[in-house]
């Protein structure tokens, strides 16, 4: 019912039997302003403590290291692993020993039968250095390590490591601890560069430069870089993807839009490469992954970054052999090969259905062997809930890495019972009373009571908490109050918590609590920065900004504050996660608010449960614990009645036929007794009593009745009331009560003729226009049913397709619905009547976000541009601004707005086809998920043709004598001109004369010319200028 996890928890692992041999240590303590004031501990052993190993189940190991026949791999949770070696094949394995400071994430070269690891960020009076070790797999020994003065390295290798400083790169030899500052080439590159170095014991490393533009492959570079500090060389690869170095050996892989290619070719440039087709296509944006045995290689290559992954396997030490393609078969869909070193075979991890195994992988018959199965570890749990009779869980059987988790179940009383499996794959569960929500890996959600299943229920992405026979969902962001009888009672982004029928929302300080079924409400205000995370009965549980621990009273009378994180809320306690300073991880601790006593627990927990009452479970790294808190110093005498946690009884009932069977659900906060209780039914001169006991002690009582009364006779028509009279709780608390403390009875109305169907109108939704994220809600208009309005339940539509989880009268529109019509279905139902459902209309295609401009583009200057002048256009402002802008220039002449070609910036020369024309320019908002938005901005003058800027006249060359030939000087112009010619005549005081047919830039003096002058009239034109005349100085 309250089900917590521990957060940023990494508590030391313990085994079952030291668990069993240190019982978990309470101590109580008094707080106060000052703070706690530790008093005596209880004896260690605590009465009324079940314990229980929890399971194993297969854990996928990470392969570390391998070399030849040997592998060193990790078992475990990151951070809290084991590390063995295995040997032989698989044949034996140990516990790793002999490796100082060993973290997988350390192994930084793997061959020969050596893995070298590097031990960083160590410091020492003579400074900052990092070590490196060998750890030989033959003698399961390390060496000595040597220090590398560096405090992180870029590469290690067998013989050498290398760093970076100030300076650059530097490499630093292993054998007399010798440096050398690297030469290493600089590249122009076109793109973005990612560089590596690779080392394998050959005297010289080799850089990789692999180059992305727009997310395709550039050319790339493979330097071969001496560790001496001399000069290397180096080899441009077209679209290379990867490389990786294999003693003095370089093998490489290349995407291009023909190909994908693995190639074989010295360190040296002057090398030859060997080359194989890996695969024909388009591979220009592929990554890859190139792993390196002693006479394979291993290729792991995505297509796409975003495309699955595909891998091949090619052997060959000169030359790549024809790849083999990996092949799955329905049997192998789960096998992934890595490499980790110079390992005999590529090695496997396959996983099944009941574990997995690490396998050798033969290319040459594309088989897999099993070498060995996963290691076992203890299961982890990651969900728990405790009610009154049972313990509910999901843990990561029957091996981690498969998707989902096995739900289980184990009952709950002295002692601890078997596991039962609920669900061998599941993704959530909640439970409540006898009620159990199991949420399956689709989203499919399914209802159990009493161990049977009942009914499924609309899928959903989350499965929230389930209180009685209410449970929550949250799907796109908001959260949907249902009933398990597939009724939509209300929905928000800001429901918080579920208590029964009490819903509690809340918005700032304002916490607002509704009973779903009577729709009463009262709102009380929270103090400032707590945030509400959870109700039991009047009691609302909440955590402040301090990550404090807030109990507020549903009319906010009373408010406690306590150290440590929230948990979970149950009848006048909270439990809490304190942080303990000694151990750094955090307790888990049971404060009764109303005695601000606190008990807390020793042992390190990893998630944890109340059921509201009396236990508290929690787990540990290798066991499941239930407390019985009515052990602890924490524990009230003033302990409440059992609450109704909801109670189902059909308001019509058509009892005519024989098989008529009218049934009555209550849930409760607690388990109620076995004998007893009776369901009192009234009506007319009748008055029958039908057992209401709890045979499972779970809080949940079932009753059936087949509309007879105590003599079997069929009971006339007419209005009957139920009442629970009797039902107490086993703990001797009391009788059941409403949540508002009420009995717990109410009305049926028995009829003698079958009801007609619920009628209902067509419903609107209430935008026919969507954008993308809008959030559309669905009126349903007026319907009808015996007993007045019906219960609704909804299903959107996204064309003819339901929509998974899209199951709440709002639905918030998404990206796939992009370019597609909605629609919803309401089906309305009630007691004793056929369902109907109804289909609104279909709303308009679902388009994108629309840009609001708050300015238009200017152009400056506006007022007749001139030709071959610079204008500026500016960018507009844009609500939301956009994430980039676009530029586009038009010439608007003859009534038509053209798009001048090229024109694309925000800067635009002015060009001479422009003359004679107005300008202006567009500027298109791009955002993603939203609709590209163009602003234009007013057309500009008229542009005016520009004019020449001269800077010599035209001068005339040749002698001035019959038959010399003159030729034109034109001068200087800016810009360049095109210019024409005309050759002039004056003869004495005569005005100047034009020469006929003397238009070309020479001209041959004739017998006319003797006596008189020449000059010549140049004429410069170009496009979009005032044409230029200028004369010559005569001759």
């Amino acid at each position: 019912m309250n089900s917590v996890h521990s957060s940023g928890v990494n508590p030391a692992r313990r085994s079952a039997g030291a668990h069993r041999r240190a019982a978990a240590t309470l101590v109580a303590l008094v707080l106060g302003l000052g703070g706690p004031v530790v008093l005596a501990p209880p004896a260690a052993a605590v009465d009324g403590e079940a314990r229980v190993d929890l399971p194993t189940t297969g854990s996928e190991p990470t392969i570390v290291a391998a070399s030849g026949e040997s592998m060193i791999i990790a078992v475990g949770d990151e951070g809290d692993e084991r590390y063995e070696l295995v040997t032989g094949a698989g044949a034996q394995q140990e516990e790793l020993a002999g490796v100082p400071f060993f973290r997988s994430g350390k192994v930084r070269y793997v061959g020969g039968g050596v893995m070298y690891y590097a031990d960083e960020f160590q410091g020492d009076d003579t400074g900052d250095f990092s070590n490196v070790y060998a750890y030989r797999f033959a003698t399961r020994s390390t060496d000595d390590p040597v220090r590398i003065d560096a405090d992180s390295l870029t590469a290690v290798g067998p013989t050498a490591a290398i760093f970076a400083d100030a300076d650059g790169y530097t490499a630093q030899a292993y054998a007399d601890r010798s440096t050398h500052a690297l030469q290493l080439p600089d590249h122009a590159t076109t793109g973005t560069p990612t560089r590596s170095f690779e080392l394998s014991g050959d005297s010289s490393a080799l850089r990789v430069t692999r180059v992305r533009s727009n997310d395709k492959l550039g050319q790339g570079y493979l330097d071969r870089i001496p560790l001496d500090g001399t000069a290397g060389d180096s080899v441009a690869v077209a679209g290379l993807a990867a490389a990786a170095l294999r003693g003095g050996q370089v093998v490489y892989l290349t995407g291009t839009t023909s190909r994908a290619q693995l190639c074989f070719r010295g360190i040296a440039a002057s090398s030859r490469s060997s080359c194989v087709t890996v695969k024909k296509g388009d591979y220009s944006k592929a990554t890859a992954e190139l792993s390196l045995g002693s006479n394979w290689v291993l290729v792991s290559l995505h297509k796409t970054p975003s495309a699955a992954l595909v891998q091949y396997v090619a052997t060959g030490t000169t030359r790549p052999g024809t790849l083999k393609l990996v092949a799955r078969t329905s049997s192998m869909q789960s096998l992934r090969l890595v490499g980790r070193g110079d390992s005999t075979w590529p090695l496997g991890l396959m996983l099944t259905g009941a574990g997995g195994f690490v396998a050798k992988y033969d290319p040459a018959r594309k088989k897999i062997s099993t070498l060995f199965g996963y290691p076992q570890v203890t299961a982890s749990v990651r969900d728990l809930q405790l009610t009154a009779a049972s313990v509910t869980g999901l843990d990561d059987r029957p091996a981690r890495g498969v998707t989902g988790s096995q739900a289980w179940r184990r009952p709950v009383g002295d002692t601890i019972g078997q596991d039962q499996t609920l669900s061998p794959r599941a993704r959530q569960v909640s439970v409540s009373a006898g009620r159990t929500l199991i949420a399956g890996t689709t989203g499919t959600l399914v209802l159990q009571d009493a161990g049977k299943t009942v009914r499924k229920l609309p899928a959903t992405a989350g499965l929230g908490a389930l209180s009685g026979p209410y449970y929550l969902t949250t799907d796109g962001g908001r959260t949907s109050a249902r009933r398990v009888d597939g009724a939509w009672l209300a929905g928000g982004k800001d429901i918080v918590a579920l208590f029964g029928p009490v819903l509690v929302r809340q918005s700032g300080r304002d916490v607002t609590l509704r009973n779903l079924e009577d729709g009463t409400s009262n709102t009380v205000t929270a103090p400032a920065g707590v945030t509400i995370t959870g109700l039991w009965g009047t009691w609302l549980l909440g955590e402040d900004a301090d990550g404090s621990t807030v109990v507020l009273s549903s009319d906010g009378a009373h408010v406690y504050t306590h150290d440590g994180a929230p948990q979970a809320i149950g009848d006048g306690f909270a439990v809490i996660a304190v942080d303990d300073a000694d151990t750094g991880n955090t307790r888990l601790g049971v404060w009764n608010f109303r005695t601000d006593q606190t008990a807390s627990f020793s042992d390190p927990w990893r998630a944890a449960s109340t059921d509201g009452v009396h236990r508290l479970a929690y787990t540990t790294d290798s066991e499941l614990v239930v407390v019985n808190l009515d052990d602890l110093s924490t524990a009230s005498s003033d302990v409440s009645s059992p609450l109704e946690l909801g109670a189902l009884a059909p308001k019509l009932f058509y009892n005519r036929p024989t098989s008529a069977k009218w049934a009555f659900q209550l849930d409760a906060s607690k388990a109620l007794s076995a004998t007893g209780g009776v369901l009192r039914i009234t009506g007319g001169a009748s008055t029958f009593d039908l057992p209401a006991v709890d045979p499972d002690g779970d809080g949940s009582i079932r009753v059936t009745w087949n509309g007879r009364d105590s003599h079997g006779a069929v009971v006339p028509a007419g209005t009957y009331t139920w009442k629970l009279v009797g039902v107490r709780a086993y703990d001797g608390s009391g009788p059941v009560r409403t949540v508002a403390g009420g009995e717990v009875e109410g009305q049926v109305t028995v009829v003698s003729r079958a009801p007609s169907a619920v009628t209902g109108a067509t419903p609107t939704v209430d935008d026919r226009n969507p954008k993308l994220f809008a959030t559309l809600t669905v009126d349903p208009g007026a319907w009808k049913s015996v007993q007045g309005q019906p219960a609704f339940a909804y299903q959107w539509y996204r064309g003819s397709r339901a929509i998974a989880g899209a199951t709440g009268r709002s639905y918030d529109v998404t990206r796939d619905d992009l370019g597609a019509k909605l629609r919803v279905k309401v089906t309305g139902s009630a007691d004793g009547q056929k369902s109907t459902s109804r289909y609104s209309a279909r709303t308009a295609p679902v388009v994108k976000l629309s840009f609001a401009p708050t300015s238009v583009p200017t152009i400056s200057p506006s007022a007749d541009p001139v030709v071959a002048q610079t204008l500026h256009a500016s960018t507009p402002d844009w609500d939301p601004e956009p994430d980039s802008v676009s530029f586009q220039w038009y010439r608007v002449a003859g009534g038509k707005t053209v798009a001048i070609s090229g024109a694309r910036a925000e800067d635009y020369a002015v060009q001479p086809a422009d003359a004679g024309a107005r300008l202006l320019v567009k500027v298109t908002a791009s955002r993603a998920d939203y609709q590209s938005a163009t602003s234009a901005s007013a057309a500009t003058g008229t542009v005016v043709r520009a004019d020449f800027s001269a800077t010599a006249a035209p001068t005339i060359d040749g002698e001035a004598v019959k038959g010399s030939v003159l030729t034109a000087r034109p001068g200087s112009y800016d810009p360049a001109a095109s210019f024409g010619y005309h050759w002039f005549r004056t003869c004495g005081a005569s005005p100047a004369v034009a020469i006929d047919k003397a238009t070309k830039v020479t001209y041959t003096l004739a017998s006319a010319d003797v006596g008189c002058v020449v000059l010549v009239r140049v004429t410069a034109t170009r496009s979009g200028y005032n044409p230029d005349v200028r004369d010559s100085d005569p001759t």
